[in-house]
């Protein structure tokens, strides 16, 4: 594995974990309307978000 990809597995892994734990505790206190919000680190700017156009469709996917 390349040294720039180095550590990838985990930090995809521990950020997917951090996503469900928001997800599975919004669902939990819907009912009493509160709100559960992520914010996500900054940059970490992959090659895939760095395509033109790449914001533009993932804001038009939500």
């Amino acid at each position: 594995m390349a040294s720039s990809k180095a550590g990838a597995h985990a930090y995809i892994a521990a950020k997917r974990a951090l996503v469900g734990l928001m997800q599975v505790l919004a669902n939990e206190y819907a009912s009493d309307m509160i709100r559960v919000n992520t914010i996500p680190e900054p940059g970490g700017r992959t090659v895939r978000a760095r395509k033109p156009g790449y914001g533009l469709r993932a804001r038009s996917c939500r």
